[in-house]
């Protein structure tokens, strides 16, 4: 937040609160005992307020580029930076549904140390289980410093969107499925181009290339004729997948089903 600061704990306030009873039931009891137990107090929150940090904390998240698939690793980076030092920043990720830690964290969380000006890269191992887009994060920092005296309050940073492949692998049909004969091209083109396949032969005009002269034809007729082609194109394909009915349990109901066959 803008308006952030580094705040007192309730271990400043038991240190301050306690050392001030004893010494004051020191002189008023006339005990020097009371004076050598609340020494050891006053004299840490002092040591402690003296490095306390200034600067703000800062955290950000990041996720690797481009998509898995299901079932693969899903590494996500926490970065922790520090303009000073922090005794203690706990990092806390929020996952969303299949986005799993592999040791059964949930959420998966961190304590870590970091140094004055320093950025530690705080890695958690995620799986993603199930095909689709989803959003990891945000990442919650709790800071604390000058010996757990103060406290910086909770920073949250951005989140970051995820893809996931669905596993083509992971479709199984009782029915036999028809088998592609590997042949590319088995359909003409419609638009005139660079090509393999002939559409005729026409005069030659500016911008024609040499090497698509016709020389039979220009002999023949004493003018300059090329050979026309169909331009080589591909044809795209979309596939729409009724998903108003999802019957079954994910990640094997029959949307999962619907779409790894459509994957396949």
């Amino acid at each position: 937040p803008a308006d952030g600061s580094w705040r007192p704990t309730a271990a400043l306030g038991r240190a301050v609160g306690i050392g001030a009873a004893l010494l004051v039931a020191s002189v008023l009891l006339r005990r020097a005992d009371l004076v050598v137990l609340a020494a050891p107090l006053l004299i840490g929150a002092a040591v402690g307020l003296a490095r306390r940090p200034v600067g703000p904390p800062g955290v950000r998240l990041a996720v690797p580029p481009g998509a898995v698939l299901e079932g693969d690793p899903l590494p996500v980076t926490v970065t922790v930076t520090g303009t000073d030092e922090i005794d203690v920043a706990a990092v806390v990720l929020t996952v969303p549904p299949w986005l799993r830690t592999d040791d059964g964290r949930d959420p998966p969380a961190e304590a870590l140390h970091v140094g004055a000006g320093e950025e530690v890269d705080v890695r958690v191992p995620l799986r993603s289980l199930r095909w689709g887009r989803r959003t990891a994060g945000p990442a919650t920092l709790h800071a604390t410093g000058a010996y757990g005296l103060l406290r910086w309050p909770a920073l949250t940073s951005g989140t970051a969107l995820t893809t996931t492949w669905p596993l083509r692998e992971g479709f199984a049909a009782t029915d036999t499925v028809p088998r592609a004969e590997g042949l590319v091209g088995g359909h003409r083109s419609r638009r005139a181009g660079e090509g393999g396949d002939v559409a005729g032969v026409r005069p030659f005009v500016a911008g024609d290339r040499l090497r698509r002269v016709n020389w039979r034809v220009t002999g023949r007729t004493g003018v300059l004729h090329v050979t026309a082609t169909y331009s080589d194109r591909d044809t795209e394909v979309l596939l729409c997948l009724d998903s108003r009915q999802d019957l079954g349990t994910p990640p094997d109901s029959c949307l999962d089903t619907g779409v790894r066959a459509a994957a396949a």
